[in-house]
């Protein structure tokens, strides 16, 4: 059993708050991706897991255990680097075999597990080889395998794949989710690709401004985000986040020159200010653009392949919005076209802290 909980973390450097009463856990065996921009505090809390920095308020806990004092070596965490940290002089072997060594393995487990991490991994055939001489794919299962050969009950990832062209990223991703399943390994993941958070966790944690701003499975968070930083940070492209009026008689979203129904009730239970101002958020896949038509009010300023999709940018006033069509859409940039949201679909969000209304 291996569990993480954060309780009321906080963390200072100077002036600088990276962490502010931070709270969530990460469950036996449970993959957890920490996602974020720059600056938000991810690998801070990572490094207070490993037990490499320390928190000024609040405690970390492994297995209920409070860990505050307690040095990495006794945390049974083991660490996988952005900059994969292998001794270059030494072999991949060698690299293997160094967690074993200061385990005091005997020599024939040393070189039986060494020989199992190498065959898992399809590394079998560069043993002999220093990390210059490896791709940037095989030093990071290299980094991977060392973490392995610790047999620990933590994984912690300090953004692995940053420094891996995008193919290489995709595949590490897929290799790294089969092998953190095959072994059950409770995983800390620090990432600012929200793309990896997506696509590996099976819960998302999003930080901003060393808080926690959601925390859910990805779907959920795709798709019923507490709050406007949430939603903008996860999807690409960007949801679209339009300001206007609601007009309670009619039932619409008004963002002249045009207007949207809204669902029924759904003006009912809007918490509005005086002037029934409101922010909406729209994601691209959840438009419909047809051309032809009395409500043409917005034109295409450009369109880019995407292979099983088109991506357009349309244009009304101010107003630039991405809308995601199918591959054989006809319409050209320059056209006027009209933009309809999928029923339900519309997201609103408070004007001033963004948090989610209705």
């Amino acid at each position: 059993m291996a569990t993480i909980q954060f309780e009321k973390i906080c963390k200072a450097f100077g002036k600088t708050a990276a962490l502010q009463d931070v709270e969530f856990s990460v469950g036996d065996g449970e993959f957890v991706v920490l996602v974020g921009p720059s600056g938000c505090g991810k690998s801070t809390a990572l490094r207070l897991v490993a037990g490499l920095s320390q928190p000024d308020s609040g405690r970390v806990l492994i297995d209920g255990r409070d860990v505050g004092g307690v040095p990495p070596k006794d945390r049974g965490c083991a660490m996988v680097f952005q900059s994969y940290a292998l001794y270059p002089h030494w072999t991949v072997h060698d690299n293997l075999a160094f967690p074993l060594k200061l385990r005091h393995a005997t020599k024939d487990a040393i070189e039986r597990r060494v020989s199992e991490i190498a065959s898992e991994l399809r590394l079998s055939d560069v043993l002999s080889r220093r990390p210059k001489e490896l791709s940037g794919g095989q030093r990071q299962r290299v980094a991977v395998g060392r973490a392995m050969a610790a047999d620990p009950g933590i994984f912690l990832f300090d953004e692995p794949l940053s420094n891996l062209d995008a193919p290489l990223r995709a595949a590490m991703r897929v290799e790294i989710v089969a092998r953190q399943k095959a072994m059950g390994k409770t995983t800390l993941y620090v990432t600012h690709d929200q793309a990896e958070a997506l696509t590996m966790a099976d819960r998302v944690v999003v930080l901003d401004g060393g808080r926690v701003q959601g925390i859910g499975p990805p779907e959920q968070l795709y798709r019923d985000p507490p709050n406007r930083f949430v939603a903008s940070f996860l999807g690409r492209p960007t949801i679209n986040l339009l300001t206007g009026q609601v007009e309670q008689a009619n039932g619409e979203f008004v963002l002249n020159p045009f207007r949207w129904p809204l669902p029924g009730g759904i003006v009912e239970r809007l918490a509005l200010d005086r002037e029934r101002r409101v922010q909406i958020g729209i994601r691209a896949e959840d438009l419909r653009l047809t051309a032809g038509g009395d409500g043409d009010h917005w034109k295409v300023m450009n369109r880019e392949f995407l292979g099983d999709k088109l991506l357009y940018f349309v244009q009304s006033a101010e107003w630039l919005v991405a809308v995601l069509a199918s591959p054989d859409t006809t319409i050209e940039p320059g056209a006027l076209i009209s933009l309809r949201p999928e029923p339900g679909k519309i997201m609103f969000f408070d004007m001033g802290d963004g948090h989610r209304v209705a």
